[in-house]
């Protein structure tokens, strides 16, 4: 009788176990992707042509990463100067 007792106890501890591990066990499953490298995330921010507009959060980062000309500067400059 004791040892049915200690089964029983055992069986509800596994299951308590597995009721709390089981989903974090998934979870950390389903979020297997590699983080990307800083330059992969401006490559892909920048790549939007808003980001180049100089009211844009990223504007700064986007023209050190892209690295413009002085006449790809003008340009912007002129597509996205204030007019007066």
């Amino acid at each position: 009788m004791k040892l049915d007792k200690r089964r029983a106890v055992v069986a509800a501890r596994m299951a308590g176990a597995l009721a709390i591990a089981g989903p974090a066990l998934l979870l950390g499953a389903c979020q297997t992707r590699v983080p990307e490298t800083r330059a992969q995330q401006l490559a892909r921010i920048c790549a939007d042509p808003a980001s180049l507009r100089p009211d844009s959060f990223y504007f700064g980062e986007c023209v050190a990463y892209k690295n413009p000309t002085a006449d790809q500067r003008r340009k912007i400059y002129m597509n996205t100067a204030p007019e007066s």
